[in-house]
């Protein structure tokens, strides 16, 4: 039996990629795109946080189990900028103002965390992850969408955009939604 569960996204690349992941893992579990842009909560800096409001929130509005992400970058010279406010600041100032933030700065090391959130008949619970890797001297590739163009795993030479297909293996949002269809299909 499938169960039918709604990613709440205006990005539809994300919905396919979720589903994708769910085919190769045998899941029960099947993803339908719900574009609704809800209030990020932000009562501390974690995308754990987040994701798990967003989740609980978009689940009392509609009544169907739900599903949210919420990403950040966090660049170790820049103390953790701009962490949950990735999305905001590429907004407003894009990659290129990143790159110009780190303009002469040797260590460009960064961690992309990703949290899964999912409220619904089963409770409510959020799943993290995150990958290192360093932030690219200009922006390269394009495939992907948000950081994707500046993000260089550790032990890669291309950025995520170049390479779309390392962000769909190695990625910390593949690793969430293994974590969640343990736990979900338990």
């Amino acid at each position: 039996m499938k169960h039918h569960l709604f990613f709440v996204t205006g990005n539809a690349g994300k919905v396919r990629s979720l589903n994708n992941i769910l085919k190769e893992l045998k899941s029960n579990v099947v993803v339908e795109q719900l574009k609704y842009n809800y209030p990020e909560i932000k009562d501390d800096e974690k995308i754990e946080t987040v994701a798990l409001l967003g989740a609980s929130y978009c689940y009392k509005k509609f009544g169907k189990g739900v599903i949210v992400t919420d990403v950040g970058l966090f660049i170790d010279a820049l103390n953790g900028f701009p962490g949950i406010n990735t999305s905001f600041v590429l907004k407003k100032i894009g990659t290129i103002g990143l790159i110009k933030l780190m303009k002469g700065v040797k260590n460009r090391s960064v961690d992309f965390r990703l949290a899964l959130g999912y409220a619904g008949k089963k409770g409510s619970k959020v799943f993290s992850a995150s990958v290192s890797g360093k932030v690219a001297q200009r922006p390269a590739g394009r495939g992907g969408f948000g950081f994707d163009p500046i993000f260089i795993l550790d032990g890669q030479k291309k950025t995520f955009a170049q390479d779309p297909s390392l962000r769909d293996r190695y990625g910390p949002f593949r690793m969430c939604v293994k974590k969640f269809i343990r736990w979900y299909d338990k």
